[in-house]
């Protein structure tokens, strides 16, 4: 019973970090497009 709980809590751990990596690509990709998108849109007013 006990190592099942601890396989279970392992599992978790992994999962969470995981997907911890991939929102902060994620978030990593979308800052640049959004820096791009600001910066053309700055270039425009000028």
């Amino acid at each position: 019973m006990n190592e099942m709980m601890i396989d279970i809590t392992f599992d978790l751990i992994y999962l969470l970090s995981s997907s911890l990596v991939v929102l902060l690509l994620f978030a990593f990709f979308v800052n640049g497009y959004v820096n791009k998108k600001v910066s053309v849109y700055r270039n425009e007013e000028k």
